[in-house]
């Protein structure tokens, strides 16, 4: 059957998940065509158990050993005081990077020590308020006078009237990552 081949290189080349969307799809053109007539056997349930599942990846992430070891580098980072500031505060609050990075200076509450992240920026719609320690107001004060006349706690490198990239964070966990 000439699925079966194109879904065999598929996985001999480990695209898994490319595979399992394109017999889907497949599936339902199949489907489509027994509806309207064209023919009577959809093949591609059949080949579910032809291939062995996607395995998805988790994020990496430090074990309670490693965190000194990753501290003591961070502080030792001599790149960008906005990326490390970041990353700082990012460890201190457990932000997603996404909310972290487009945090802007009038969501932050020094006097309640508080930011509030807007329902529009939140996965569920709700608005989340995150209490800031001391620790995190102190990085928070140390940016102010960099950052603090723009829109973003973290701006762009290059464009202070964009958030700092995606990629900011991670090439400060993993330079090897671009």
């Amino acid at each position: 059957m000439e699925l079966m081949a194109i879904l065999s290189r598929m996985n001999d080349r480990g695209a898994t998940e490319k595979l399992r969307k394109v017999r889907q799809r497949c599936g339902e053109v199949w489907r489509y065509a027994i509806v309207t007539g064209r023919t009577e056997y959809n093949p591609t349930p059949d080949l579910v158990s032809a291939f062995a599942a996607h395995k998805k990846e988790h994020y990496s992430f430090l074990t309670v050993d490693e965190i000194p070891e990753f501290y003591k580098s961070l502080n030792a980072y001599t790149g960008s005081f906005i990326v490390k500031m970041g990353m700082r505060l990012q460890m201190i609050i457990g932000a997603r990077p996404g909310e972290l990075r487009k945090a802007e200076w009038s969501e932050v509450d020094f006097n309640k020590a508080q930011w509030e992240i807007p329902a529009a920026k939140m996965k569920m719609r709700r608005p989340h308020i995150v209490p800031l320690s001391n620790q995190a107001i102190d990085i928070l004060e140390q940016l102010q006078p960099i950052t603090g006349q723009g829109k973003y706690v973290f701006q762009g490198r290059n464009d202070a009237n964009k958030p700092m990239s995606e990629m900011a964070l991670n090439l400060l966990i993993n330079p090897n990552s671009v």
